[in-house]
């Protein structure tokens, strides 16, 4: 069996031990909390679309198009129908050609859109 002086010693060892854990943890903390604060803010707005890259109206599939917001299968379908017909988006603004589009919808998906003038259509 233990005597007094084995007692005291594994006491001793076992308040260590548990200083050392709890100072690890306050560590980790910190090094947990800088971090989470280093990082740069990615978090997006309920309902918010974020794209990794632009569209080009002139030249995106339907798949794409209707990634932009308040762009449906239906509108996505008008667009590519309209550019079938040879004809090319220069601006937002134009794609108000299309029914359901308008100056607000056009504003709306502006920031997605690309434009490149170099455009050839395939026959």
């Amino acid at each position: 069996m233990f005597n007094d002086a084995e007692y005291r010693q594994d006491d001793r060892r076992q308040r260590t031990l548990c200083r050392a854990l709890g100072v690890s943890i306050i560590i980790c903390a910190v090094i947990c909390t800088v971090l989470l604060l280093s990082m740069p803010d990615r978090k997006s707005q309920p309902g918010q679309i974020v794209l990794s890259n632009t569209v080009n109206p002139n030249t995106a599939s339907v798949e794409s198009l209707v990634r932009l917001p308040g762009i449906g299968a239906s509108r996505a379908n008008s667009i590519v129908e309209y550019r079938q017909d040879g004809k090319i988006f220069n601006n937002a603004s134009d794609l108000e050609i299309i029914s359901g589009i308008g100056p607000a919808t056009s504003a709306k998906i502006a920031p997605y859109l690309c434009f490149d003038k170099k455009i050839t259509f395939r026959e």
